[in-house]
């Protein structure tokens, strides 16, 4: 069950925000894939942020993507990463 609900001012969608051990992930649903792909155009991936500009994370930002799914897991730990990236992406391929 989400924690709360999240906004960030560069995605279109709401999300909902989950408690993942000590981290947090923040999970978007798009309409489709097209509609995620459109929002993370210009998104530095790696750094999670909008091109020339810069959020304040609590934590290590990692983006994961799979098809209509976004998320933002904030989390310094490699295992939580590892786990977590899995879980959210053993589903259908990307078109």
């Amino acid at each position: 069950m989400p924690r709360d609900s999240v906004r960030q001012p560069f995605l279109s969608v709401p999300g909902a925000v989950y408690a993942v051990g000590a981290g947090e992930l923040q999970v978007y649903l798009y309409p489709d894939s097209t509609a995620r792909r459109r929002d993370f155009a210009n998104v530095d991936t790696v750094r999670v942020q909008p091109a020339g500009s810069a959020v304040a994370w609590r934590a290590t930002p990692t983006l994961m993507v799979s098809n209509n799914l976004a998320a933002i897991l904030l989390s310094d730990s490699e295992t939580q990463i590892e786990r977590v990236r899995l879980a959210l992406t053993a589903g259908l391929p990307e078109p």
